[in-house]
């Protein structure tokens, strides 16, 4: 049997690569356990300093499979409300976490990608969350992250419409950090991954990122007693590292 999740290394960044290209790496259950178990294990690695989540074949993910929700006796089972808590670990992740997003990137796999911390997307993406459509709601914390990177009107309008929006607007929005060509999608991006964090210490971008998912609950003041005590905490594991002024020496 095919693992549904495949995981790699290039240099810096940890690759947890989704892996059900013949059914648009669409999640199942058991796809999700294994997402969580390779994302926490790269996590733990030291020389990852980042992790990717990116998908096979030129797609990141068409979402949940349908085949899951029309399973027989599906419909009669009460509704469990603990799932909806199922991805939280992913801003929970010490590191970094990066989506590069190409093709299809559907209702449940958009959620997973705004919990990650940056975006990335191909030319060709197509971001979609068609909850209405299906009679739904909008799952995983989707009010609160569209809102948190693109704003009220923009959480309303994708969640309310079910609109599919492409590169431009994911970049104008604040739902990605850049758009790249479609040919060579991934390999781009973990190559500026690299060369980005080549001389980025772990123990910062540990520090800062719980900061960043932090600030979101803090007031000014509290945000500013956090980063106190974090520097204190640091500078009693190691001094300060002074890097060398670009352009001289």
């Amino acid at each position: 049997m095919t693992d549904t999740i495949v995981q790699d290394t290039q240099g810096c960044v940890g690759i947890v690569r989704l892996n059900r290209p013949d059914k648009r790496n669409a999640f199942t259950p058991d796809m999700e356990q294994q997402l969580r178990a390779t994302l926490e294990a790269l996590d733990q690695d030291p020389a990852v300093k980042t992790l990717l989540i990116v998908g096979a074949g030129g797609c990141f993910s068409a979402g949940i499979d349908l085949a899951v929700l029309s399973a027989p006796g599906m419909a009669n089972q009460p509704y469990d409300v603990a799932r909806q808590h199922r991805f939280n670990y992913i801003p929970r992740l010490r590191k970094p976490v990066v989506a590069a997003i190409a093709g299809p990137c559907y209702g449940l796999a958009a959620a997973i990608a705004l919990l990650c911390d940056i975006r990335h997307v191909a030319e060709d993406v197509k971001i979609c969350m068609p909850f209405t459509r299906m009679r739904g709601i909008a799952e995983f914390g989707l009010p609160v992250t569209i809102a948190r990177v693109a704003g009220m009107a923009k959480a309303s309008e994708w969640l309310l419409t079910g609109k599919v929006f492409g590169s431009a607007e994911a970049v104008h929005s604040g739902f990605a950090a850049q758009a790249w060509p479609a040919e060579d999608f991934e390999a781009q991006v973990v190559q500026a991954l690299n060369e980005q964090l080549q001389h980025a210490h772990v123990e910062s971008l540990i520090a800062i990122k719980g900061q960043i998912w932090r600030a979101f609950t803090q007031s000014l003041q509290d945000c500013s007693e956090d980063a106190g005590w974090l520097m204190r905490e640091l500078r009693a594991q190691a001094p300060l590292a002074v890097p060398a002024v670009p352009g001289k020496g």
